[in-house]
């Protein structure tokens, strides 16, 4: 009888032990996960909006070419659909430009939060801001500066190349940094 009791009792308690185990290893699993989730939902939107911002300036040198000139065109629908879509790639880069410069700062909070302030990540992520905002400003410059008169496909096409090559060498340094940075689903996070 006292086995049958104390056999009884040290099951409960086992049973009790493993359950209060397991419940602590969902939770570390959850909390992982959604710390992990965070950590790639921030570097998406970081290189979403670069990705955005480049493609918005790429624009901005091209609508300075030949092809959009409207005294090309014959007064009417095609010369409206030229300066139709001037605007809207101009419209697109002012957007774009105002969305880089108000969400810098947040997302190089956000960097350094989920990258565990990681020396090497924060300057590679600040020179990768630097470039880019030379860049959109390079292509802004060339835009204001080419306002009247328009150029050859190919002349329009080197505008700001020097920050342009710049920018691609500082997303890759920044790409090593956060591969060199993740945090994998098995792995504990690590101590800050």
């Amino acid at each position: 009888m006292i086995t049958v009791v104390l056999g009884t009792m040290g099951g409960a308690v086992i049973t009790d032990l493993i359950q209060s185990y397991n419940q602590q290893q969902q939770a570390r699993q959850l909390s992982i996960s959604e710390y992990i989730k965070g950590e790639h939902d921030v570097v998406k939107s970081a290189f979403d909006l670069i990705g955005e911002c480049v493609a918005a300036s790429d624009n901005l040198s091209t609508i300075t070419t030949n092809g959009f000139d409207p005294a090309v065109f014959p007064p009417g629908e095609q010369r409206n659909l030229v300066l139709g879509q001037k605007k809207s790639l101009r419209d697109e880069f002012n957007k774009c430009d105002e969305q880089w410069r108000a969400s810098r700062e947040t997302l190089t909070l956000n960097m350094r939060y989920y990258h565990h302030n990681d020396a090497a990540l924060a300057s590679a992520w600040e020179n990768t801001g630097e470039v880019l905002t030379s860049y959109i400003d390079c292509q802004h410059a060339w835009y204001m500066q080419h306002l009247g008169d328009f150029v050859e496909e190919s002349v329009a096409a080197k505008a700001c190349n020097k920050e342009r090559k710049s920018l691609s060498l500082t997303l890759l340094t920044l790409s090593e940094a956060l591969e060199k940075n993740r945090l994998y689903q098995w792995e504990k996070p690590k101590s800050r």
